[in-house]
């Protein structure tokens, strides 16, 4: 090769090292992605879930398989939720006193209605009315996971369950009336907590009861008031027993049901509070084609009167829930 030739393979080389170099460098086009916005923390758990679900999800699957010409075709599942699904796959965790941690400030609310019974002379009409005032505050106030609120008993809105408490008045009628100016007469009040579904007929689900029973004492000087040892130490009961009877819901999984209106995605979210904006769920499809897809994820973009939640897409198909979604908080 003599030396024009040699210069002339020199710059050849160099031009097409250097066209390499600049193809390399170049970034190429960001490949389209369905998990653009859910990070890789979320979408772990968002498996994980599912694995669980589907695994707990088994009794209700059912699988169709067409076939063509002796050959096989495609395989539909349909997963039959009933009324809810029991599963135990949420984020939630029983610390040592057996009470369980609920994923961010999500409440399940539980419909109060509070009634009593006759009155009995046993009971001053000031006792009755710090009562019945005092034991449903309280109860509006337990903390925990499910919140109790009032609730018109002839509403066909609400669906949840509902926890009912009757107090009951009893004693002995009346005392001669010389001494009646200075002792009570022994007295009982019971107060029942009954917690029951009305979507499977109004079945009891827990029911429990406290009782109070009070010996003759002497009258106070003063009417009694909240601060009264035997009504702390009943409140105290109480509550504690209406934590007993709501435990067979506490610790349920949330699930949340999702519509399809005009293009968008809502979250109906009736039946719980504490949902924020930013919260992120997994869509659980009721009937899905591909065996081995990933459920969507959603976050929620907007919440609206309280009730339902406009939903966005964050990694997914919302193609997955033509037939319906619940979802599940993450």
């Amino acid at each position: 090769m003599n030396h024009l030739d040699t210069r002339h393979f020199r710059r050849h080389a160099a031009a097409t090292f250097g066209l390499i170099v600049a193809l390399l460098a170049t970034p190429s086009p960001a490949q389209p992605r369905d998990d653009r916005m859910a990070d890789a923390s979320q979408q772990r758990d968002a498996e994980r879930l599912q694995r669980c679900i589907e695994s707990q999800l088994a009794p209700w699957q059912v699988e169709s398989t067409a076939s063509t010409d002796g050959r096989v075709g495609d395989t539909v599942r349909v997963t039959r939720w009933g009324n809810a699904p029991k599963v135990d796959c949420s984020n939630r965790v029983r610390s040592s006193e057996e009470h369980c941690q609920s994923p961010g400030d999500l409440q399940r609310v539980v419909r109060l209605e509070f009634d009593t019974g006759e009155a009995h002379p046993a009971w001053s009409a000031n006792d009755r009315a710090r009562l019945e005032d005092l034991i449903p505050t309280t109860l509006e106030n337990i903390a925990g996971n499910v919140q109790l609120q009032y609730g018109d008993p002839r509403s066909a809105e609400f669906t949840g369950e509902i926890l009912r408490v009757r107090l009951d008045y009893r004693g002995m009628s009346a005392l001669q009336r010389d001494v009646d100016e200075w002792i009570r007469g022994p007295r009982e009040l019971q107060v029942t907590l009954t917690l029951v579904d009305p979507s499977r007929r109004n079945r009891v689900l827990a029911v429990r009861t406290v009782t109070l029973q009070q010996s003759p004492q002497f009258r106070e000087r003063y009417a009694s008031t909240s601060s009264t040892r035997w009504m702390r130490q009943l409140l105290e009961r109480i509550e504690a027993t209406a934590n007993d009877v709501l435990a067979p819901v506490a610790c349920d999984t949330p699930w949340l049901d999702v519509t399809a209106d005009r293009g968008k995605m809502w979250l109906n979210t009736g039946r719980y509070t504490g949902l924020h904006e930013g919260h992120s769920v997994l869509l659980v499809p009721t009937t899905d084609s591909a065996l081995a897809s990933r459920w969507p994820i959603a976050r929620i973009r907007t919440l609206v009167n309280g009730s339902r939640a406009e939903l966005e897409i964050t990694r997914g198909s919302r193609d997955l829930c033509e037939l319906g979604c619940r979802a599940i908080l993450l």
